[in-house]
């Protein structure tokens, strides 16, 4: 993890910068609590601003002009392997980010020995948020492989209103046991339950777009017939479909 050199200052108000450009020996760090500034440096450039983190590299000439008074901390850090992949701006809006920033402030100008140390805990743990929003974790294979099967199975129930669960694992070449299980695992659900909420919406779009009858939607959508598509129904949206109907057309 990065480190504190001694450098650091807790700017609040800063109506302009002193300098509009320079260039630094250290990785520097400006974490804005409020107002902002344009800035310039290698290929980055915008407006930075309330809660977010420029953090600039050695020997290249850092631009900034400022648009609002801003209360920011000003930073010195040795850097590690990794420092130089967080180069840039970046937004951080977490509660965590808030009380970092708080605790940093108590520091400044404190001559407390142990404040050196309370400084470099915090840049860490700065660094540390950053690595956490660019976390994307690695999925091991079998979790990809069980994630095309679910994703597989979904979109046969999506085009197909006909199909058996057995015949929806058949397709994605596993069991009709292992499926379901996978499923429920993944998707909270059963492909059964699953798969009926699907046709019924279905269901939901050809009672409101089309004056179909009972019978020829549930031919449509895969129900045995009208009646018990009108059970279904009911015990999953609490009225019939002709009430559903009527409700719903404009």
């Amino acid at each position: 993890m990065a480190t504190l050199t001694q450098g650091y200052t807790y700017w609040e108000n800063k109506p302009s910068f002193q300098l509009e450009s320079d260039i630094g020996s250290n990785y520097v760090m400006y974490i804005i609590e409020s107002g902002s500034c344009e800035f310039e440096f290698s290929q980055y450039s915008g407006i930075a601003s309330a809660n977010d983190i420029l953090l600039i590299p050695p020997y290249v000439k850092f631009k900034r002009n400022m648009l609002e008074p801003m209360c920011f901390h000003f930073i010195r850090v040795i850097p590690d392997p990794v420092t130089p992949t967080f180069i840039g701006k970046h937004h951080l809006g977490s509660h965590r980010f808030y009380e970092n920033c708080e605790f940093l402030r108590k520091t400044n100008f404190s001559l407390n020995t142990d404040s050196h140390y309370i400084q470099n805990h915090i840049v860490e743990d700065f660094f540390m948020l950053l690595k956490i929003k660019k976390f994307k974790p690695i999925e091991p294979k079998q979790a990809l492989s069980r994630n095309n099967i679910i994703n597989s199975a979904i979109e046969l129930m999506e085009h197909n209103s006909s199909l058996s669960i057995s015949e929806i694992a058949q397709f994605t070449n596993t069991s009709t046991a292992y499926f379901s299980r996978i499923f429920k695992k993944t998707i909270g659900e059963t492909p059964v339950c699953f798969y009926t909420k699907i046709k019924l919406k279905k269901v939901q779009k050809l009672l409101i777009t089309t004056n179909l009858t009972l019978a020829e939607i549930s031919e449509q959508t895969g129900f045995t017939d009208p009646f018990y598509l009108s059970k279904v129904f009911t015990t999953h949206l609490g009225c019939s479909p002709r009430t559903y109907r009527k409700n719903h057309i404009i």
